[in-house]
């Protein structure tokens, strides 16, 4: 069975959002080691202990462990990839290209280098790292050498290409630009540097059913969410909501070590459906765990009607790592009292005498509701 990893994993993994810090230090190669097949040097500092890599292919949508490949107890990184990806597919497969090339097209993949704590718990990705904008790189194979300047119309995408690749295994930038697929080759090799970029930690919050909630003393509701966790998360995780008075049952939930599920979109073509999760488009599922949440009320809720939101919040430390939400209305807990009852529990207060109606003696306060 095949494992994929989420949306999100891949989204930081790649650096389409802003690649800082990065867990484990760095090394800068010399040019001559910039080999699309490998990844050598030392993470300084380095503080989670050995590890076997795991190679992420896109053709195949799978991970695979790189038996022969290491990072050591020290930090120490040898990475060397398969001569040739057991899948590749065909760059320009259904497209109109539009620009100058050498060849019609080539055989292709990309390919990305993941490092996991535990099953299934993403650390993030070991790469070169361009040192003029921090982007992360990816790998990139031809099955002969090959350029290509110009855009390709692929459907209803846009693949604009930057590329010269020689025969193999090639480092690339592949990015998003105003809706745009690029993929460019890296022209200064002496320019990068070895580093790992940490995967981010996420939760997506998701029901068939996103009818308004209507909640009293006398009435709960209960929705079925599904939580799907990104970047590894493990153990529990707390549900709260963000209005006073509203309390989830249950209040946490927990994720174990269990696989990812498989691939849910797909794009028109084997490229761009590589490029669609290169730029976090298409939509990967982690692992999931569904539950049923009952929302009710406790004596801190006051009423409100319509369309105010009211949010789902999962958080794990104090963190929140995702949230859905809710139309509401609420009929706020109360208490009514007769007049005689509140004659009854005031007895200890004796009442003022007063020029006024009786009803003027009388102070509504502790939620009583005194009525004829």
């Amino acid at each position: 069975m095949k494992k994929s990893i989420s949306t999100a994993f891949l989204i930081t993994v790649l650096g389409l959002l802003t690649a800082c810090g990065g867990g484990g230090g760095q090394s800068t190669p010399n040019p001559d080691q910039l080999n699309g097949a490998q990844l050598k040097g030392t993470l300084p500092a380095w503080p989670y202990g050995a590890m076997t890599p795991q190679l992420y292919t896109y053709g195949e949508e799978s991970l695979k462990l790189m038996t022969g490949s290491t990072v050591s107890q020290t930090g120490e990184v040898s990475v060397t990839l398969p001569a040739s990806p057991a899948q590749p597919f065909d760059l320009l497969g259904g497209c109109t290209f539009n620009g100058t090339r050498s060849v019609t097209s080539i055989k292709t993949d990309l390919a990305d280098v993941l490092l996991f704590t535990g099953p299934d718990e993403l650390l993030g990705q070991v790469t070169y790292v361009r040192n003029s904008d921090g982007f992360p790189l990816t790998h990139m194979y031809a099955n002969q050498a090959a350029t290509f300047n110009g855009t390709a119309i692929c459907g209803s995408n846009t693949l604009k290409l930057n590329l010269t690749l020689h025969a193999g295994w090639n480092m690339v930038a592949a990015f998003n630009e105003s809706g745009i697929l690029n993929l460019a080759s890296v022209t200064d090799p002496a320019s990068v540097t070895l580093k790992l970029v940490k995967a981010q930690e996420s939760v997506t919050l998701s029901t068939t059913d996103n009818s308004s909630l209507t909640l009293s003393p006398q009435k709960t509701e209960t929705r079925a969410i599904t939580f799907k966790q990104t970047g590894g998360i493990v153990g529990p995780v707390t549900l709260s909501t963000n209005i006073p008075g509203v309390v989830v049952t249950p209040s946490t939930i927990t994720f174990s070590s269990t696989p990812g599920q498989a691939l849910q979109a797909q794009a028109a073509t084997p490229a761009l459906r590589a490029l669609s999760r290169l730029t976090g488009q298409a939509q990967l599922q982690a692992q999931a765990l569904t539950t049923n949440v009952t929302f009710s009320l406790n004596d801190k809720a006051t009423s409100t009607l319509g369309s105010e939101g009211l949010e789902l919040k999962a958080s794990q430390n104090g963190v929140e790592l995702g949230k859905t939400s809710f139309a509401v209305s609420i009929t706020a807990p109360h208490v009514k009292a007769s007049f005689q009852e509140y004659l009854r529990l005031s007895a200890y207060r004796p009442l003022q005498r007063t020029s006024r109606s009786p009803w003027s003696r009388l102070t509504v306060s502790a939620g009583l509701s005194p009525s004829r």
